[in-house]
């Protein structure tokens, strides 16, 4: 073969190489442009599922202070003060017996006692002769649990009388004073009580 014709073949052959590979590049880009346009792919974070957060029904309710012994609570927005009876709060309008509602007592130089001891010495210190059968079937039938309020130990109970339940009682000492907060003996009045203790605060 003459040298003239193997280089023409050389240059023929490098010809159809480019061509085949630039055949080859644009083919593959068209399918690739193709594909995407058709299907696109679209990269999409995953959004975090929020939990709702729990309504707070103690945030329209009044507060109670007391300035005397220090303490602050709130309770319900549609309960009045009733300073005339056993009962300060009450929910309104009353029809027929009080529902729901709690009372507050302090007792001065009570602040030693457990709720064991104020139940006997001050709670049922008046059931005594004929009733003091009856005084101990109350204190046998209470269930204490201690509770923490605002830092400071408590307990609540839950006497049990022979008729029905007296309440959801919680008794509280500071300094050298008891605070007896107790619910009506109703089916929802324990969990107002406990709505109404996670709102407590000590002012002083």
């Amino acid at each position: 073969m003459q040298k003239g014709q193997t280089v023409l073949w050389i240059i023929v052959g490098v010809v159809v190489l480019a061509i085949t590979g630039g055949v080859l590049i644009y083919t593959n880009y068209y399918n690739n442009r193709t594909t995407s346009t058709a299907n696109p792919v679209v990269s999409q974070t995953p959004q975090p599922t929020s939990t709702p957060s729990p309504v707070d029904e103690t945030l329209t309710w009044k507060i109670y202070k007391n300035t005397k012994y220090g303490f602050s609570f709130k309770y319900p927005e549609d309960w009045l003060q009733n300073k005339t009876t056993t009962i300060p709060f009450f929910e309104e309008p009353i029809i027929g017996p009080v529902k729901k509602g709690i009372s507050v007592n302090i007792y001065e130089n009570a602040g030693n006692l457990s709720a064991e001891q104020f139940l006997d010495q001050i709670y049922y210190k008046d059931l005594i002769g004929n009733q003091k059968t009856l005084k101990d079937t109350y204190m046998k039938n209470v269930s204490y649990r201690l509770v923490t309020i605002e830092g400071i130990s408590a307990t609540q109970f839950e006497p049990q009388q022979p008729t029905g339940s007296a309440g959801y009682m919680v008794w509280l000492t500071k300094g050298d004073i008891g605070i007896l907060l107790r619910s009506n003996p109703v089916e929802e009045g324990k969990e107002i009580l406990s709505q109404i203790l996670s709102t407590f605060k000590f002012t002083q």
